[in-house]
């Protein structure tokens, strides 16, 4: 027990304060913005001089990315932010796993449809962007394939989008679709080629939903690693580059078919995959639809899903 402290002791002496830690900085959106363009124009100033010293386009693109990760690491130390606040990653969850399983499944097919509208539009800019992927993948194994093109994504790549950008605009808007949907484009203009820029930009999006809603960059990652391991996987088949060859032109009856079949399940397993990440993160477990908005509920899914059909059967009829 301590004994009690004489006052004639201490009462000339002056108070005493334990002092306090420095408190951490926060990010936001107008530093985030800023970074990305810095880095973006060092990309596009420095980018290619590597290739032209070492005649390799795979070395390029890794060192590519270790920049993106080291610079955002540097980046947010120089200005005193939490790094685990800005990089959060915690255990993942089972039942949120599966949210994400199931949300990169909706992510495949949403490629599958945009494919395949891409090549009734635009089949020359699809062809454009295969041969530049090639470019980088080009006489690599699939191992070193699969680190360049999804390890060093989901890491490098997520500690830029889904650390330093969004963090700056989580901290600087309180409505969650405006870093939702500025993380998205400022991720889909990250690919620059034109007819890259809409699915990364819609799955961007989907990435920065689940840090906001989890508070962990993990389940991000592995929606990028899954993503990137199936396009990698597929592309190495015999043959899969050929849907996307000039020559190899589909009737308007196919493409219009296949959009309406791939595409026309995406709301609603967009919405369970969802639903799966809320009911582990949310206090109160959500209900699948909940009683007071089942018709909010029902026009989130049927308006996409009628917006896809209608577009399926345009082409099918060649109306477009």
């Amino acid at each position: 027990m301590n004994s009690p402290v004489n006052y004639n002791d201490i009462r000339n002496s002056s108070p005493q304060f334990r002092r306090r830690p420095g408190r951490k900085k926060k990010l936001r959106a107008w530093q985030s913005l800023l970074f990305f363009i810095a880095v973006m124009a060092v990309l596009l100033l420095f980018g290619g001089m590597l290739f032209y010293l070492t005649d390799s386009m795979y070395l390029e693109s890794f060192v590519q990315q270790v920049f993106f990760l080291v610079s955002s690491v540097i980046f947010v130390l120089l200005l005193r932010c939490d790094p685990k606040e800005v990089f959060p990653l915690k255990k993942p969850r089972i039942s949120a796993l599966a949210g994400v399983l199931i949300l990169l499944f909706v992510s495949i097919l949403s490629a599958e449809v945009f494919s395949l509208l891409a090549l009734h539009f635009a089949p020359g800019s699809l062809e454009q962007a295969a041969e530049n992927v090639d470019e980088v993948l080009s006489g690599s194994s699939f191992p070193a394939d699969f680190i360049l093109a999804c390890i060093c994504p989901a890491i490098c790549e997520e500690a830029l989008h889904r650390g330093v950008i969004l963090n700056g605009f989580r901290n600087s808007f309180r409505d969650r679709r405006i870093p939702v949907v500025a993380g998205g484009l400022l991720f889909g203009m990250f690919h620059i080629y034109p007819v890259r820029m809409i699915m990364p930009a819609f799955i961007g999006c989907l990435m920065c939903w689940l840090v906001l809603r989890t508070d962990n960059m993990l389940y991000s990652s592995l929606l990028h690693l899954g993503y990137n391991t199936v396009l990698i996987t597929l592309s190495r088949i015999p043959g899969a580059g050929e849907n996307v060859s000039g020559d190899a032109v589909l009737s308007s009856g196919i493409i219009g078919m296949s959009v309406i079949t791939a595409g026309i399940c995406i709301p609603f397993l967009l919405y369970i995959g969802m639903w799966l990440v809320r009911r582990v993160y949310e206090p109160r477990r959500p209900s699948f639809i909940p009683e007071h908005h089942v018709a909010s509920v029902l026009l989130r899914i049927l308006i996409p899903t009628a917006a896809i059909l209608a577009v399926g059967l345009l082409v099918f009829f060649g109306i477009i």
